[in-house]
């Protein structure tokens, strides 16, 4: 799907969000290729940004990454079902 991302439109494929309720923002994990004769993607966090109805995926603010990947990471080992996921 087409998004943009930090003001750019780049076709992306979301891999799954979440929310974190003390900050009151969203954010999306996906990946998109902005180079079409690249052979590599990258897989990113984002935070959602609505603009007049238009989301927008924008940079984690610097003093907020450590907290979104700690949450990210929280989150993603839940999923998982823990540390050991035999």
């Amino acid at each position: 799907m087409k998004k943009f991302v930090n003001g750019k439109k780049i076709d992306v494929d979301v891999i799954g969000g979440f929310e974190i309720e003390e900050l009151g923002k969203k954010y999306v994990v996906c990946s998109y290729d902005d180079e079409p004769t690249s052979d590599e993607q990258l897989v990113m966090i984002f935070e959602i940004e609505n603009i007049d109805g238009v989301e927008n995926l924008v940079s984690i603010k610097s003093e907020e990454k450590e907290l979104v990947l700690k949450f990210y990471n929280s989150y993603k080992q839940a999923l998982l079902g823990g540390e050991n996921n035999e």
